[in-house]
């Protein structure tokens, strides 16, 4: 498949970044609103002057009552918007043991590091010690993929947007300071799904190379670099990498909500992938971080962090992903407004739904917060979330006439899952064959087109989640994905 141009792209440049995320302690950092989203609407005068107590009292209201109503033992809620920072938390870090939440609790923080280990690539950027768009084996000579793929035709950039093309829902090993080390090592056995940068898919695998990357280029561990590179300059105080840095802050314990009743989550781990998804902040801290990219590497001082044109070109739209129409900048998912929204929650997922509960109360929040904070309304097929990831779609309007379901009838796989995509009397229907270790649902999942190669879920614990059909060269469908991760069709 071709991807689009990046001249094409660059006439969505923005002023902002996206990132959501979530993990057994939710959480999840949105900074700013699709320009498309706001269905061609002109900034209006809420996007320029900080929002009013009396707007964010109303959104936190709603935070706390949706989060009471679904359980949730303890959560924080941060915006900065036009230059205002506003931190409230409410509730307990953990159901056994009631510590109230205060913005200095650190959560765990899922794939926001993703955006930290781009912004420790950038700061090696500025000083020449890496350019983006080089062949990743000019630092990692080791690197080196399936036999089938050209290994030096992987960039920098393209561990940093999810364009490698290999499966990428593979945890690093925990074997200490060697966890990277080692995985790279191993990279020959990631299953190859396309060629790199030729569709965009999930990929937690090329972070951490990423992160083995820094490593070398600074000579020191990853966690020591994630420190010396970002945390300490922007001053994060209560950011860690690992459990060995949480227990010594008041942190939120992931739970589960199960008969109604909150229930901790053990064991607790961050796991040893610090630069895909181990890491923990508080919300001042992550305020601070979003303030660093809103003002262009700015640091807490006003000091330049780093060089406005890197901070921009983190933000230069350089792939606009298959099947809908986002784009992806350098770990960004990409936006327009002046405006950052963090909302942490602890709790967890089940397995037997795509979307834990707490994530659309999450997503409601988020809603209401864009709406009244900005003036602008999100229309009917545009999702909210984790962008490409996790966003649903509460309100699709479906695709009429719906289309030839042939295209898509087949096999598709992945590591520990095999999908069925069949036509079941004019509904697509996907069945999972789930194996030990998968985190997807084994009820059959029932699609709606609501757009070209585009369909929601409509089972009630998933519905209005996003699938997206990929096509190859030819115009044949060679992948579904499914929650961000590309998944090869067989026949």
């Amino acid at each position: 498949m071709m991807r689009r141009s990046h001249q094409r792209a660059s006439r969505h440049a923005s002023n902002a970044v996206t990132a959501f995320v979530w993990a057994g302690a939710r959480a999840l950092l949105l900074l700013s609103v699709l320009a498309d989203t706001a269905q061609g609407q002109q900034r209006t005068s809420a996007d320029q002057r900080p929002a009013s107590d009396a707007t964010i009292d109303s959104i936190v209201a709603l935070a706390k009552r949706r989060f009471a109503q679904s359980r949730i033992p303890g959560g924080v809620l941060g915006i900065w918007h036009s230059g205002r920072v506003s931190v409230r938390a409410w509730g307990v870090t953990s159901a056994d043991d009631a510590i109230p939440v205060t913005e200095h609790t650190v959560f765990p923080i899922a794939s926001i590091p993703k955006t930290v280990t781009a912004t420790a690539i950038m700061r090696l950027v500025d000083p020449g010690k890496i350019e983006l768009d080089a062949p990743v084996r000019r630092y990692l000579p080791d690197f080196t993929l399936a036999p089938s793929v050209n290994t030096d035709r992987v960039t920098v950039a393209q561990l940093l947007t999810h364009l490698g093309g290999w499966f990428g829902q593979v945890p690093a090993p925990d074997v200490g300071q060697e966890s990277l080390q080692r995985f790279v090592s191993s990279a020959s056995s990631l299953e190859q799904i396309s060629d790199p940068g030729n569709i965009w898919g999930y990929n937690n695998a090329g972070f951490t190379i990423a992160g083995r990357l820094i490593e070398v280029v600074t000579g020191t561990s990853i966690d020591a670099a994630i420190k010396q590179l970002v945390f300490a300059p922007l001053r994060l105080t209560h950011a860690g990498t690992s459990e060995r840095d949480f227990i010594t802050q008041r942190f939120a314990l992931g739970h589960q909500v199960i008969d109604g009743r909150a229930v901790v989550s053990r064991p607790f781990s961050t796991g040893r992938t610090v630069t895909a998804g181990g890491t923990g902040m508080c919300m001042s801290d992550l305020m601070q971080f979003a303030a660093f990219h809103l003002q262009d590497g700015k640091g807490p001082s006003g000091e330049q962090l780093l060089h406005a044109e890197t901070a921009l070109e983190m933000r230069r739209p350089r792939v606009q992903k298959e099947g809908n129409d986002e784009f992806m900048g350098v770990a960004w998912h990409l936006p327009e407004r002046q405006l950052a929204i963090g909302i942490f929650s602890n709790t967890g997922r089940n397995l037997d739904t795509l979307v834990a509960p707490a994530w659309r109360v999450i997503e409601e929040i988020e809603r209401t917060a864009i709406e009244r904070l900005t003036g602008a309304t999100l229309p009917a097929n545009a999702a909210i979330g984790h962008r490409g990831i996790f966003g649903s779609i509460p309100s699709p309007m479906p695709l009429l006439p719906q289309p030839d379901l042939s295209a898509y009838v087949g096999s598709y796989r992945f590591p520990k899952t095999a999908v069925t995509a069949e036509n079941q009397n004019g509904v697509l229907r996907l069945q999972m064959q789930r194996l030990p270790g998968s985190l997807l649902p084994t009820d059959p999942l029932r699609l709606q087109f609501i757009g070209t190669d585009r369909a929601i879920i409509l089972n009630s614990g998933s519905r209005g989640q996003s699938v997206e059909f990929l096509r190859d060269s030819t115009g044949r469908v060679g992948w579904l994905r499914l929650q961000g991760r590309a998944i090869v069709r067989d026949r």
